[in-house]
């Protein structure tokens, strides 16, 4: 407590019980209560009122002291969690962009997996496709075909299931041929015509077509 607080404090009291003392104190301000020509009983109550306000003063010093240095302890463990907080919120951002990189690239690898695998099946589809279109043409050179036997020709007619099947087919032909001539359908017309030969004569003769292969595209 300041010197102010403690000449208001003498001056209520003295207001109250000694008016005329004020002037006095006014007079001489002292700075301690033994400088002050008051009467022995109230320089002693005066003092006795100053000491307990000295110590009740010094009390709420300490005490302020206390939850000031409390408060600043918060604030830095409050600094030292934000701090924290914000590092694991860096961690995990971090921890985020790297789990989306390693997501990305086991999806990259695996689509290439996938596409190394459509290679084959696409290989797979073209050979099938180039298949169908030989086994088509062979089925259309048949039924062009007209086999000679003792002096006669004698035309082939299909089933007509397998005539359907190759109207279907035809459909679908969108191929073009030097010339409008399809050479590979000639050339299975001639293999109908050398097995139908073998067959005149040997009843087990085996096709010619996957053997010599003429027909291939």
């Amino acid at each position: 407590m300041n010197w102010k607080q403690r000449k208001h404090d003498v001056m209520n009291f003295c207001k109250t019980k000694h008016e005329n003392w004020i002037l006095r104190l006014n007079e001489c301000s002292p700075r301690s209560v033994g400088r002050i020509g008051l009467p022995p009983c109230t320089r002693s109550n005066t003092t006795k009122v100053l000491q307990r306000r000295d110590v009740m003063t010094k009390a709420y010093f300490f005490q302020f002291v206390a939850q000031q240095a409390e408060r600043q302890k918060s604030r830095q463990r409050a600094d030292a969690t934000k701090a924290a907080h914000e590092g694991l919120r860096a961690d995990l951002s971090l921890a985020e962009i790297a789990v989306q990189e390693s997501t990305q690239k086991v999806a990259s690898a695996a689509i290439d997996l996938l596409t190394a695998a459509a290679f084959t099946q696409a290989n797979a589809l073209e050979a099938a496709w180039n298949n169908v279109w030989r086994h088509y043409d062979r089925l259309s050179a048949l039924a062009d075909c007209q086999v000679r036997y003792a002096e006669g020709f004698h035309r082939i007619k299909l089933p007509a299931e397998i005539v359907k099947l190759m109207e279907a087919i035809a459909a679908l032909d969108r191929r073009s041929f030097p010339g409008g001539h399809n050479e590979v359908a000639v050339r299975a017309g001639k293999l109908w015509c050398r097995w139908f030969e073998a067959l005149t004569t040997n009843a087990e003769a085996e096709p010619i077509f996957e053997r010599e292969g003429y027909d291939r595209h």
